[in-house]
């Protein structure tokens, strides 16, 4: 019954064997109807339904609540654990349900604390997974390259894998080009253009920028058929 009940048994012995004369057992009776009737909570205490863990993507909102009973009034105070025994009160957030707007990728969990007048009761930690949409962090770059040379176009991506290429060459789906990157093992005429890169997850797309690829010439060697031949730097008879 913890200490409150003693000290209430202790106090209605004493007070009722000095008063009255009578002895502790009587006592114990009174201080019983007191607890029962003034110290002990008519419902107690208890969190009946936990906050679940939610999934969300990143830029977006997410809302755990909190289902309790007790004595009213009821109090509540979210936290935030960056460990397990380590947090920090959100200010302002005392209510049943919390909203994170505009969420991004933490680490930590959130749990709540409910009091009523006789105390107060901490629930799980939840946990808040976000998802991230893709995003380019090295954009396909416009360049030269030399015609009959090996030459690659690539991009780089963030966001929750997996993720998925798609190149496009003047505007239509490259095919088979579905990686980070374009490779020609030899450049032609035909290769010149531009080239753009659709990548997408199960949260969202992201589209690159247009990048050029211009085709110069190579070294061209004119074949001589007759005449005289000079090797080998000696001269010519």
């Amino acid at each position: 019954m913890g200490v409150q009940v003693k000290e209430a048994r202790i106090w209605g012995g004493i007070h009722y064997r000095n008063s009255c004369d009578v002895g502790e057992a009587a006592g114990r009776n009174l201080a019983d109807y007191v607890l029962d009737n003034f110290l002990r909570p008519a419902t107690p205490l208890t969190i009946t339904n936990q906050p679940a863990d939610q999934i969300s993507i990143a830029g977006s909102n997410a809302t755990f609540t909190v289902g309790a009973t007790g004595t009213p009034p009821l109090s509540y105070q979210w936290r935030y654990y960056s460990a397990s025994t380590t947090f920090t009160n959100i200010p302002f957030e005392t209510n049943v349900t919390l909203v994170l707007t505009n969420v991004q990728p933490v680490s930590g969990r959130f749990a709540v604390t409910v009091s009523d007048s006789f105390g107060s009761i901490l629930s799980r930690l939840a946990k808040l997974t976000v998802n991230l949409p893709p995003s380019i962090t090295n954009q396909p770059s416009s360049h030269t390259a030399v015609a009959g040379e090996s030459d690659t176009l690539g991009v780089q991506a963030g966001g929750t894998p997996p993720l998925s290429y798609e190149w496009y060459f003047n505007g239509l789906p490259l095919n088979g080009a579905t990686s980070t990157h374009v490779t020609f093992a030899s450049v032609q005429p035909s290769n010149a253009g531009n080239y753009q890169v659709i990548i997408t997850n199960l949260y969202g797309a992201a589209t690159s920028l247009v990048a050029t690829l211009t085709m110069v010439p190579g070294a061209t060697f004119a074949k001589i058929t007759n005449g005289p031949i000079a090797t080998d730097h000696r001269p010519v008879p």
